[in-house]
């Protein structure tokens, strides 16, 4: 059995029902999101992978260009599992103080350049997607809602244009899509 995201614990009830099977835990945040259950009494064994600068290096990764802007994340609730919660999360993400924040973001950093963005969910998204129509951008969003015919015509028109791309967290796109991005 293998589980994403392990460290949310979210998995647990479902555990006792697989006696037999081998669990391999998967997450790139290997703290527990529960401090009365750490990953050790669930896993034997902590496995770490190649670093961030290693993939670099190999050319497996693009080297990282960021920009950081302040904002207030104070209104944000944490959920059950350590997470914020959804309805907090949009709420802040599709405000119009962080709508334009972004707008002004991608117009100073990356404008003409393909990009993808991830939000924080479907709803984020397409206030985003909303955002960025109404700025005159060529502009798709694709989350799991959409038809594998769908998402196909949407990754067609992503290998096309040099437009925003919006790209929730609750899809990711195939393997065969493969895009390569110049920072």
């Amino acid at each position: 059995m293998i589980i994403d995201e392990a460290h949310h614990n979210a998995f647990q009830k479902l555990l006792h029902r697989f006696p037999k099977a081998i669990v391999v835990g998967v997450t790139a945040t290997p703290l527990s999101s529960n401090a009365d259950l750490p990953m050790n009494k669930t896993y034997q064994q902590l496995i770490i992978g190649e670093s961030i600068d290693g993939l670099i290096r190999q050319g497996y990764l693009a080297k990282p260009v960021t920009w950081r802007y302040d904002v207030e994340l104070n209104s944000l609730k944490t959920g059950v599992y350590g997470d914020f919660t959804i309805s907090t999360s949009d709420e802040l993400y599709s405000s119009r103080a962080m709508l334009d924040l972004l707008l002004h973001a991608y117009e100073t950093h990356s404008k003409h350049k393909k990009t993808l963005i991830f939000n924080n969910g479907i709803f984020t998204s397409r206030n985003v997607c909303k955002l960025f129509e109404e700025a005159g951008y060529p502009v798709k969003h694709l989350d799991n809602r959409h038809t594998p015919q769908e998402r196909e015509d949407i990754l067609k028109w992503f290998k096309r244009p040099k437009a925003p791309f919006l790209l929730p967290y609750r899809f990711l796109p195939p393997a065969s899509m493969n895009q390569p991005f110049k920072p």
